[in-house]
């Protein structure tokens, strides 16, 4: 209801933003491809009242990982992390996580977030950073994430 209409202001305003994606085994995906940076992130998950599995990208060395800190606890049920950052990640962040799982592709975030939940919870793409390769922007990347879902959605298993 509120959270629905929300995104959706959200998301007519900027592709990508809370951008309802898909649901897959009764789990509903949101693409937030365009939340490159940590406040961003912060305030998208500040619109979920439960929480989420949050699929984030860990390729920027400079990213304040403190910033995520307090967010963790109570937004978080688990993180699923891709990138080349992935280990300082998971040193900054433990002591604040339920549970953290590195994919070794942007395919297998999607596979492990289904793993880790159950029908009717909610999984979030928010990477909090710029794309990185092969992506040239936030754009390419949400579409990328798009097209992953509507295959994984299409195939049994």
């Amino acid at each position: 209801p509120l959270i629905r209409s929300r995104m959706r202001a959200i998301q007519t305003a900027r592709p990508f933003s809370l951008e309802p994606a898909g649901m897959i085994k009764g789990v509903t995906f949101v693409n937030d491809s365009a939340a490159t940076t940590a406040m961003a992130v912060v305030e998208s998950l500040s619109h979920f009242e439960e929480p989420v599995v949050w699929i984030t990208e860990a390729n920027d060395p400079a990213v304040e990982l403190e910033d995520y800190a307090e967010l963790l606890r109570d937004k978080i049920k688990a993180v699923v992390v891709y990138g080349d950052q992935t280990a300082r990640w998971y040193e900054a962040l433990w002591d604040y996580l339920g549970f953290f799982v590195k994919a070794e592709s942007w395919a297998e975030t999607i596979d492990l977030s289904l793993e880790i939940t159950k029908a009717n919870d909610s999984v979030i793409f928010s990477p909090g950073c710029r794309a990185s390769e092969p992506f040239a922007n936030f754009q390419e990347r949400g579409a990328y994430f798009n097209q992953l879902l509507k295959m994984k959605a299409n195939t049994k298993g």
